[in-house]
């Protein structure tokens, strides 16, 4: 859209190749690459200048690109993954980082059994690319209660065609290790959860509510949250969950500077 109004845009990607979670976290079968690709080569087509395998606070600094530029839009969107603060957790895998090995072919050994916790579309993304790698058996432990999940229901859908279990109102405690290798997850059942202006999570468990699942992989689709690391010394103002603040124009604190 910048370049249609007649911007000189120059797009600064740290992948080899453009499409961001497109390519990298949304599974082919949901998106054929071929689609993608040329999508990509339309919007290239304006004469968008692109640099790829750069990766700005390292390759070049964010003070350059100020410098260089009449303005600069972050549009990085949330690339860390959240981790649960539970016992083992680093045994899990981390869901967008899952998809990113399966969409590039490397076909990740994820065992006869595999546990999700999560309850939105990367989730059961997860779930159903875990299928398509040889799972016989795919669970997927929700906080939300059924009719609040966050998966859209052809998710749900889809899902039930495919014999996925879906296990609502609960969240993990633990994850079972038997050496170095996954063994399952110890789970409980939920009564009532909220989050705070913070993104803290408080729980009341139902009594008696504990259980434990056999598996042989773990997944963690949990969230996504901000890297701002970039930015260096100076920091536009952010939100206490660090989502950079924007007024409607998407203009942020700093001089010159937009959040997309």
């Amino acid at each position: 859209y910048l370049a249609l109004m007649g911007h000189k845009v120059t797009v600064y990607e740290q992948q080899t190749k453009l499409g961001g979670m497109m390519r990298y976290g949304i599974p082919s079968y949901r998106f054929p690459r071929e689609k993608l690709d040329a999508e990509i080569e339309s919007i290239l087509s304006l004469g968008i200048e692109v640099h790829t395998g750069v990766t700005v606070g390292k390759d070049i600094s964010f003070a350059e690109l100020r410098a260089s530029s009449d303005a600069v839009v972050v549009a990085t969107g949330t690339p860390k993954e959240n981790a649960l603060p539970i016992p083992n957790a680093e045994c899990g895998l981390k869901a967008v980082e899952f998809l990113r090995k399966a969409a590039l072919g490397q076909r990740p050994d994820v065992g006869r059994t595999v546990v999700i916790m999560g309850g939105g579309g990367v989730a059961f993304d997860c779930a159903f690319t875990a299928r398509r790698l040889g799972a016989a058996d795919v669970h997927v432990l929700c906080l939300e209660a059924e009719g609040a999940m966050r998966a859209p229901e052809e998710d749900l859908e889809q899902a039930r065609r495919e014999g996925v279990h879906v296990h609502n109102s609960c969240t993990m405690s633990g994850v079972r290790k038997d050496g170095d290798r996954v063994s399952g997850v110890d789970y409980f059942d939920v009564q009532e959860c909220r989050f705070d202006e913070q993104g803290r999570l408080s729980l009341i468990p139902v009594p008696g509510g504990e259980h434990v699942l056999a598996c042989d992989t773990v997944i963690f689709a949990v969230g996504m949250k901000t890297d701002l690391g970039f930015f260096e010394g100076e920091v536009p103002e952010c939100t206490p969950r660090q989502w950079i603040v924007a007024d409607a124009a998407q203009k942020t604190s700093l001089e010159g500077v937009f959040a997309a």
